[in-house]
């Protein structure tokens, strides 16, 4: 990482489909997991909502909520 630190990862042994599990949220789900070298374990689900959106766990609480309309103040990118 940052070219600090290296990973063992395998794709092979440490990508896992689960193609007959859906989330409750959304069909469309990513979670990610990792242990650290102390046992600490980390895990973040992640949703493609459509349209180029990809919301957190956490904000997908409300299934009534539109996300896939957010309202946005400024555009940081004139494209």
């Amino acid at each position: 990482m940052s070219g600090i630190h290296t990973i063992a990862f395998d794709t092979e042994q440490d990508i896992y489909w689960y193609d007959d599990t859906v989330l409750p949220y959304h069909p469309n789900a990513l979670t990610l997991r990792a242990i650290s070298t102390d046992g600490t374990r980390y895990q973040q689900t992640y949703y493609s909502i459509g349209g180029g959106f990809v919301i957190n766990k956490e904000d997908a609480t409300d299934p009534d909520e539109d996300h896939a309309s957010p309202t946005i103040d400024s555009v940081p990118y004139p494209f």
